[in-house]
């Protein structure tokens, strides 16, 4: 139903009375400026605490074929200490095992005890249990301010902020792992192991004693179930973002020149890889520029010698190749 809105500092008062099928809404009144409470991104975490040494969680999405072990990783001026560990039994209160982990309440390495409190939750969840088994997962030791462990169990803007600081705490300690990922690959020559991004390990868990703290760094890795958007009887639609009719259309249409590589540097810009999204970005252009002046060059009959060669690709464009198109 349209509103017509009433009332605030921008509001109007209608001239006449309202049409049939409209109704009036009142704006609540505005915060006086005085009022104002400042706000940034992480501005209800206690910055003045001293950080509490934690773990950081991360399943690998392939094995490191090497043995169980600590390492000191280094980049830049920092340092690490990573332990590498196969075969981890990450322990859910559900039957079904999610694909977001949200019901992950324990990560077992191999050898350890379930602690009583943990295993009291196990033991009342009444959707039962179930485990994961990793492949190769990363511990990695490093530090955080304790209210963020507090703020994220609130809510609103606390939360937020709680789960954009573990946000960049895992993204912060991307360039550790790889380095250590680097390391094995140079050592070990293993041709199926690739640097990580954001993409390929979405999903974290922070250890603080025996409480596992679940977060990702990723958005699809916290839906269950495919993205839907509500609607006003209260079902859910699932998210469409291309119909079979676009599907066919673009299956016949050819590709624009650079377009399939500026989808791939979108992607790599959403993936964590930056460098690789903006060597795509120009890559895109590039290929596009060459196509354009390609087909431009193919509309002339005359035959001059610098169109001939960049067109069988034994030049680019060079000085002469300017002169020559500089005479038309």
């Amino acid at each position: 139903m349209p509103d017509k809105v009433d009332g605030g500092q921008d509001s109007f008062e209608p001239e006449e009375e309202l049409p049939p099928g409209f109704r009036r809404v009142v704006k609540p009144p505005l915060i006086p400026r005085s009022e104002w409470k400042e706000s940034w991104p992480g501005s209800t975490l206690d910055w003045t605490t001293p950080d509490i040494p934690i773990q950081l969680y991360v399943e690998l999405p392939f094995w490191l074929m090497i043995s169980d072990g600590t390492f000191a990783v280094k980049n830049g001026e920092a340092t690490h200490h990573i332990t590498v560990v196969h075969d981890c039994e990450e322990i859910h209160r559900s039957v079904r095992l999610l694909k977001n982990r949200f019901s992950a309440v324990f990560i077992a390495r191999p050898g350890e005890a379930i602690p009583v409190e943990i295993q009291r939750l196990i033991d009342g969840s009444a959707d039962g249990c179930s485990v994961h088994v990793h492949r190769t997962t990363l511990i990695i030791e490093t530090k955080l301010l304790p209210s963020v462990l507090e703020k994220v169990r609130g809510g609103g803007l606390e939360r937020l902020h709680a789960y954009n600081y573990l946000w960049a705490l895992a993204v912060g300690h991307l360039p550790f792992v790889n380095a250590l990922i680097t390391a094995y690959r140079r050592a070990g020559n293993d041709p199926f192991v690739q640097e990580v991004t954001e993409a390929t390990v979405p999903i974290w868990f922070a250890r603080h004693g025996d409480f596992f703290l679940r977060f990702s760094v990723y958005p699809y890795a916290d839906h269950e179930d495919r993205p839907g958007s509500p609607t006003h009887e209260g079902t859910i639609v699932p998210a469409a973002l291309a119909t079979s009719d676009e599907m066919t259309e673009y299956l016949a249409k050819p590709a624009i020149p650079g377009e399939t590589i500026l989808l791939d540097a979108w992607y790599f810009f959403y993936s964590g890889r930056y460098g690789d999204s903006v060597r795509g970005l120009v890559s895109a252009l590039e290929v596009l520029l060459e196509a354009k002046y390609s087909e431009a060059l193919s509309g002339y009959p005359v035959l001059i010698a610098c169109n001939l060669r960049y067109l069988n690709g034994t030049t680019f464009f060079d000085a002469s190749g300017l002169n020559n198109l500089s005479m038309r």
